[in-house]
Order: C-alpha cells, then structure tokens, then sequence
C-alpha cells in the first residue's frame, strides 16, 4: 500500500473508532492559536516525562527552547516504571505537564481521567495546532510522536553469493534452519497482527519454532552477535536499534531487508497531563514533537525513531512503496497480550 493511501486509511480507522471525548464526563477543550501562545508567554516553564532515549530528550528540548525563548526552563524525567508513574499520577504526586502514557497501562488513563480533554483533532484541523491529523490516537487527547519499524537484518559475510533472506517466509525456510535468531520478546512480530490477524501470526510465530531459531533477548545482543558471525540474520528487529548498533560500527558487513508486510507500530505517545500547571507549553511541546523539526531532530540522533508519517524520516523512506501492518490505535494496548501468547503459547517459552 503508498504511503499516501495508507494516510488515509489510518485516518479512517481512528476516525471510525468510538472517540474517547465523545465518552468522558469532562468536555473536551478546544484553544485557538492566538491562546495558545498567550497562556505559553505566561507560564514560561514546562517539565515533561517523555518516552525517548536519554541520550535524545536534551536535543529535544535545546531545540524547542530556540523555537520559543519565551519557554525559560524545561525540566525533564523519565521514569523508572511506568506502571508505577500511572498510579503516581492518579494520586497527584508527580508535577508533569506533558508526558507519555504506557500502551501496557493504556485504560488506566481514560479511567482515572489522568489527560487533559483537548481534542487535538480539531485543533489540528483548524489551524491552531500543526500536527499531521493521523498521528493523532482515536482518544482525540493522544499524538503519536514517533514509530517502531522491523526489519529483517542479514550478515552479508555469511549469506556469501546466494540470495539473502528478504522477507517473512525466509524464516520458515529449511535452508535457514537453525541458522536465524529470533527475539523471545516478539514485538516486531506481534505488530503483523493488523495486516495478518493474530490467529496467522499465532499460526506463523508455530512454524518459526519448528525451524529452530536460535533464541535470544535484546537487540543490541543479538545485533552484536550477528556481527560476529554467530548466526546468518535475525527474523525481525527494529529499524532504530539496527541504525544505533551500525552509526556505532559502520565497517560491519550487516544488510537491512525490508520484509512483506512492514510491520511498524505508533510510539512516543504524547499527552497533557489533567493537572498541568503549565498546560500551554505542553501544547506547544507536543506539536514541536509532531513537527518536521522536531522529527529532524529526532531521526538525527536516533535514526529510525521518528514517525513513519513524515517526510524526509528515515521509517517515512522505507515505507515508501511497501505494504505495511500499521499497529496503532486497538493494537498497541493489546500488543504485551499478544506478545506472550507468541512466547509462551506458540514457542513454550518460559513465561
């Protein structure tokens, strides 16, 4: 599927969902421009808890605060465990303006009315706010900042003169066997669910077992292993730790395949938090982020991390032309069960 009718399929899933504003007892709020800029001028400050490396969040930020200087200080965290942030947040012992929400924890958000209700959408759609209509979750109070790619990578040393693994079915391939590693942590796999459905990717995730993977947990690991030579390729990894592992070792003989479908999942989800004190900045915070800067920004120190559904991003590149299994809004909160149904029901992984 093109990018460009993939955008408007995406639009029409969220669109067609039951909107989460549409259900909560508050009323949603909608600000113009014009006082938007007015209450950011005023507050002047913003602490936020993203979900993006450590390494990348100081870039963010030094380029947001030359994009409006009238933002005196910014202060950010990331928490150690999300899960424990969500109950932290319900309680109101965390000060945080804008933070990312746990797809494993999705619901205890909209249950505890942890976000504050702006609807984004029309915001979006008016002018007020410039942040592309399809990163925006179902929920109206949600923007997905960035995505997870996989990929197939090869050790090109290895492969030698014959064809290359290119794709899904190279993973059931008998010529393959015991030659591939596969993550005990299936996430690139659980993402094929909305192009394939779960029960085939159950059904594929059995097959892939019966042609002996080599197991192990962790791209960096396996990466580094497949450097060495230990293993041919590795049957799904994400784009932006493979682009990490070679900007760090550029001479290694490692290939990217881009399998048929592309699975790439919706990431660094975005939000006002219901107690913000400085609610105006996070808005602003929170469009920088969707932004053809901030994504430049982004793709430039973790390649591969930013959003799939802007130009000139390296996942935007590859997705050019390629049939995608987009997981988004209905199945990246439903992604960790399925996760452990690959590992323990299809591969009797221990849980």
């Amino acid at each position: 599927m093109k990018l460009s009718a993939l955008l408007l399929v995406v639009l029409g899933l969220l669109l067609a969902r039951p909107p989460a504003l549409a259900q909560t007892k508050r009323s949603p709020i909608y600000d113009t421009r014009e006082h938007i800029l007015e209450g950011a001028r005023r507050e002047g400050r913003l602490v936020v808890s993203p979900g993006f490396e450590e390494s990348t969040t100081p870039h963010l930020i030094e380029a947001f605060k030359r994009k409006y200087p009238f933002v005196r200080e910014v202060t950010w965290f990331k928490p150690p465990d999300f899960r424990k942030q969500a109950l932290e947040l319900r309680d109101g012992k965390i000060a945080v303006d804008a933070f990312r929400p746990a797809p494993d924890v999705w619901e205890d958000y909209f249950k505890h009315d942890l976000l504050r209700p702006y609807d984004f959408r029309r915001m979006a759609t008016a002018g007020h706010l410039a942040i592309p209509e399809p990163m925006i979750d179902a929920s109206g109070m949600v923007v997905w900042s960035g995505s997870l790619m996989g990929i197939i990578v090869y050790n090109a040393n290895r492969v030698g003169a014959g064809a290359p693994p290119d794709g899904w079915n190279s993973c059931l391939d008998p010529q393959w066997s015991g030659q591939f590693a596969a993550d005990t942590k299936p996430n690139v796999l659980a993402a094929l669910a909305p192009r394939w459905g779960e029960e085939k990717v159950l059904d594929y995730a059995r097959k892939l077992k019966n042609n002996r993977p080599i197991w192990l947990r962790g791209s960096s690991q396996g990466l580094a292993k497949l450097a060495a030579g230990e293993f041919t390729f590795m049957c799904g990894v994400y784009l932006h730790a493979t682009e990490r592992f070679l900007k760090k070792n550029p001479a290694l003989p490692l290939k990217k395949a881009v399998p048929d479908p592309l699975p790439v999942a919706f990431h660094e989800p975005e939000a006002v938090y219901a107690r913000a004190q400085n609610p105006h900045v996070a808005l602003l915070w929170i469009e920088f982020l969707a932004s053809a800067h901030g994504q430049q920004v982004l793709d430039g120190v973790d390649p591969g991390r930013a959003s799939f559904l802007v130009e000139e991003t390296l996942a935007h590149h590859l997705a050019q032309g390629a049939t995608l299994s987009v997981c988004g809004t209905g199945c990246r909160d439903r992604q960790d069960n399925l996760m452990k149904r690959i590992a323990v029901d299809a591969w009797a992984l221990p849980q």
